[in-house]
């Protein structure tokens, strides 16, 4: 007895999944029809041209990649002729990108070079300006010399010329003295 009562247990919980199942699926136009045929007998005689036409699409199926394999074989093709141009393309561009890298150095270096040439051409300016200074406050023009040479020495006491004579050439050797003066400091320095 017991194992009666275990078996319609066992049914009873099939036939109520059943139910489940038929309240979710019931609706559905194919299994209506079949369970509306006839009960257990058309249920497998659907099932059977459902398998029938499971087997029809699937040969269909296969039929249509075969026919389909000359345009898939053509695809991969294709596919790998792309692959190959994309590598090429990728490696035109990390060529470009090496080139790029490269410039970008020798900008930096180029702008170094012109930072130190301008450092030097200032510099120059400034030299050139501090020896033409020196060179026109060191120098004896040479009218100066020529004039030192030309002019009489005498005493202030003969007539106005004379005087006249002796300050010019006392002006004339303070000049010089200043100019003897200014590039002695030189000397020290």
């Amino acid at each position: 007895d017991e194992e009666s009562d275990t078996e319609t247990q066992d049914w009873g919980t099939e036939w109520s999944n059943i139910e489940d199942e038929l309240k979710q699926f019931g609706d559905d136009p194919l299994i209506a029809d079949a369970l509306k045929s006839g009960g257990a007998g058309s249920v497998r005689q659907f099932s059977k041209k459902i398998e029938a036409d499971l087997r029809k699409v699937e040969k269909e199926s296969i039929m249509q990649f075969v026919n389909e394999s000359s345009n898939i074989v053509e695809l991969h093709v294709k596919m790998q002729s792309c692959d190959k141009i994309m590598g090429s393309y990728d490696q035109m561009l990390s060529d470009f990108e090496r080139d790029l890298g490269k410039i970008g150095i020798e900008i930096r270096e180029l702008n170094e070079k012109a930072l130190g040439l301008s450092t030097l051409s200032r510099n120059r300016v400034e030299a050139e300006a501090g020896i033409a200074e020196f060179i026109s406050s060191a120098s004896v023009p040479a009218g100066m010399g020529r004039r030192l040479l030309e002019v009489e020495i005498e005493e202030a006491g003969g007539g106005a010329g004379e005087s006249k004579a002796s300050e010019e050439f006392l002006s004339l050797l303070e000049a010089l003295e200043g100019r003897l003066q200014y590039a002695g400091t030189f000397d020290k320095g």
